[in-house]
């Protein structure tokens, strides 16, 4: 039983990258967003990983569109991240990448989990260029500003696994072919 339990997980874990939900809101603005994927893992089953997502939002005011990183964040308390708050990557080579939030977050956005803690999904633009230097340069630490402090995320804090770069290189492919396929 344990052995198809293992199994099991690990071809669910296996999967492809998929969208996972597709959203019209009422001002006319559309979200494309796809499922999460772990890009970071300290340790053995039980320890701490870190996963992001990724959305295409088109803004029905002036037609305008980017993509989007969505970090799911997990705390002890409420988070406040509010629009234009920033998430800044760290590169090996000393550079940043600095993107805004382009979601309200608010205490009623704090989902509430079984072992006392709350999970919000700020969203973070990222234009292309910005995607092209994370094909060149890996991300050491991410640094997410809310209302009231900063979350530190640092590749030394995850031996076991950090694919940051990669895992946001294949959500964004997903979405492109999402959108390729949208056109035909």
């Amino acid at each position: 039983m344990f052995l198809v339990t293992v199994l099991l997980g690990t071809s669910i874990c296996m999967s492809a990258q998929e969208v996972s939900k597709e959203k019209t809101f009422s001002d006319g603005t559309r979200v494309t967003s796809t499922t999460d994927v772990r890009f970071a893992k300290a340790g053995g089953w039980l320890s701490a990983s870190r996963r992001l997502g990724m959305s295409h939002i088109t803004f029905a005011e002036d037609g305008s569109s980017t993509y989007a990183i969505i970090m799911p964040l997990n705390s002890n308390h409420r988070l406040n991240i509010p629009i234009g708050t920033c998430m800044t990557l760290f590169l090996e080579n000393n550079e940043t990448i600095v993107m805004p939030n382009v979601k309200v977050i608010e205490r009623g956005d704090n989902h509430a989990e079984f072992d006392r803690t709350f999970t919000v999904r700020p969203e973070y633009a990222i234009n292309t260029e910005q995607l092209e230097v994370l094909n060149e340069m890996e991300v050491i630490k991410i640094r997410i500003e809310t209302d009231t402090e900063f979350i530190d995320i640092q590749k030394e804090d995850y031996p076991r696994e950090w694919m940051f770069n990669r895992m946001v290189q294949r959500c964004h492919d997903v979405l492109v072919w999402k959108q390729a396929e949208k056109e035909y």
